[in-house]
């Protein structure tokens, strides 16, 4: 994916070029968006199926990179990258699994968003996990914004209610100190 998305901000961040020794170098005419598509698909369900991926080779890269595939538009890609870091069995995700997993649905965002509460004076969330939590729930939400329609007519979850519900949501986890 980051060999055709240099400009991705992502893979500044995770500064791919220096952890890889060798680079692929693949085409980006001749291979196509569908089956890159298809490729990086089909390596999300391979690390998804994964029993303990701390004990892979630069795991903490390879969950760099499922975090980073969260923010992703494409609910297909962002559900499989969820996947892939349930299986990291992370100690501050994991109480909260059934509080974000219902964002990753196209339909239930709204009550999801009412459910979980990431506000600093929040019973919900423990004060230890909430900045740890705050990235991946960020992501996760960067990708329903940026999203498209996916053709539904309903009001509810048009493109409009669901970045108005995102918003609103952010707007009440900050403090007055600027957070």
């Amino acid at each position: 994916y980051y060999v055709f998305h240099t400009d991705d901000p992502d893979s500044r961040e995770i500064d791919i070029a220096n952890i890889l020794e060798s680079y692929p170098t693949w085409n980006k005419e001749t291979l196509g968006r569908k089956s890159m598509q298809k490729k990086l698909e089909s390596f999300l369900k391979m690390f998804a199926a994964v029993k303990g991926p701390q004990q892979l080779f630069k795991h903490k890269v390879l969950l760099q990179i499922f975090v980073s595939f969260l923010a992703n538009p494409d609910a297909k890609l962002s559900n499989l990258a969820f996947g892939c870091v349930l299986r990291f069995k992370l100690p501050y995700l994991s109480p909260y699994v059934d509080y974000v997993q219902p964002m990753m649905k196209r339909e239930g965002l709204r009550e999801a968003l009412t459910k979980l509460d990431l506000s600093e004076e929040s019973e919900v969330v423990d004060s230890e996990h909430r900045l740890l939590l705050l990235p991946i729930v960020t992501r996760i939400l960067f990708g329903r914004f940026s999203s498209r329609g996916n053709g539904a007519k309903s009001s509810k979850d048009s493109p409009a209610a669901r970045r108005a519900a995102i918003l609103s949501f952010f707007s009440g986890i900050g403090n007055e100190a600027g957070e």
